[in-house]
């Protein structure tokens, strides 16, 4: 019977998550959300991991922080001192902990900044790392795929041969896509991502033409 309770234990553990213990902020963690006032500015999946020598944090695959910080258990404040970032001038946050969340409050330029996290195990894809990769164009008559490069390069290829190229750019707050050719005579375009990125990626333009692009992700180029 106590074999039984133990695995029980055990099962529960494992589908329910981590349990933390109080004031600990060691570990991966998922800003949910952010709150500046009453605006929501929540950056896509970022993320900050803790350990005994330091921290790094990023947005999906890209790590674009990392440093030292000073938490203060007693009085759970934190501070943070970003060697990648600029140097932060105001006060250190007050913190709560509480099982696999935790929250972190200050003020900022006279506004109110409140900062939601959650546990994570795994870094969280961002639209962009999605969005990498193969797509065949299945409502195009003329294009016949888009080869998006990890690098922000995209090529275009029409199905009589002729190729575009230019820079990607995935919005990081938002559901949007933007292409700019290298071509000076070619305009930028501008998309809201309607479905998508996995295994399908519908597109919509911004401007007045309406058009719509649906693509299917291939792990080889179309011949």
């Amino acid at each position: 019977m106590k074999r039984t309770k133990f695995y029980l234990a055990l099962l529960i553990g494992l589908v329910a998550g981590p349990i933390l213990p109080a004031q600990n902020i060691l570990g991966l963690w998922q800003v949910s959300k952010v709150m500046v006032g009453d605006r929501e500015m929540t950056p896509q999946e970022k993320w900050i991991r803790f350990s005994e020598q330091g921290f790094e944090g990023g947005n999906g695959l890209l790590q674009n922080g990392a440093g030292t910080y000073q938490w203060d258990r007693e009085n759970l404040k934190l501070s943070m001192d970003d060697s990648l970032g600029f140097e932060d001038p105001n006060n250190a946050f007050s913190v709560e902990v509480s099982d696999s969340t935790m929250q972190w409050s200050r003020e900022e330029e006279g506004m109110q900044v409140n900062v939601f996290l959650k546990w994570i195990s795994d870094l969280p894809l961002r639209l962009a790392d999605k969005l990498v990769g193969v797509w065949e164009a299945d409502n195009q008559d003329s294009l016949a795929y888009v080869f998006f490069r990890w690098d922000r390069v995209y090529i275009a290829v029409s199905k009589d041969g002729k190729r575009e190229s230019g820079l990607w750019y995935a919005h990081a707050h938002r559901p949007e896509l933007s292409l700019h050719p290298w071509d000076k005579n070619k305009k930028s375009r501008h998309f809201k991502i309607i479905a998508g990125p996995w295994r399908i990626l519908q597109l919509k333009a911004t401007d007045q033409s309406g058009l719509e692009w649906i693509f299917s992700r291939r792990r080889s180029f179309p011949n």
